[in-house]
């Protein structure tokens, strides 16, 4: 949780900086921070919530509604700014295929004849319009 925090601030003073600077204002620095903060927040979002499911009943639809209202936040800015994250079930149990925009990190535990569905989603596709601005990351398995 640390970490994340960490890299948040981390990016935030890069934002800052970039934005201070306005005569060499770095755009795509500022873009690629923008989907790095939308990648954190959506890996943070599976540790959050797991953490709720050990809160006592009274106390974790209060943390779930803070995870829920913060992830809202972070998707409006990214879309604000002309991306969209894909949605997980877009993927989860869907056959895998090559030429899909992920890149899955299980791969050498399979051969090439295997037949493989996309088990988790690590880290979202974005998009830029048509265009695949950050492909996301997978975990694959078996499809029996």
């Amino acid at each position: 949780m640390f970490g994340f925090l960490l890299k948040v601030k981390q990016l935030s003073r890069r934002l800052r900086n970039s934005m201070i600077r306005t005569d060499s204002i770095d755009i795509t620095q500022m873009r690629r921070s923008l989907l790095d903060i939308a990648v954190e927040e959506y890996r943070m979002r599976a540790v959050l919530f797991n953490i709720s499911s050990k809160l006592n009943p009274i106390d974790a639809p209060r943390f779930e509604s803070r995870c829920r209202y913060f992830s809202k936040e972070v998707e409006k800015a990214v879309e604000n700014a002309g991306f969209r994250i894909v949605d997980a079930e877009n993927f989860i149990g869907k056959p895998f295929d090559t030429g899909m925009a992920v890149m899955p990190l299980n791969i050498k535990d399979f051969v090439a004849s295997d037949e493989l569905i996309i088990q988790q989603m690590i880290e979202p596709v974005i998009m830029e319009g048509e265009r695949v601005a950050r492909v996301g990351t997978v975990k694959l398995r078996r499809a029996f």
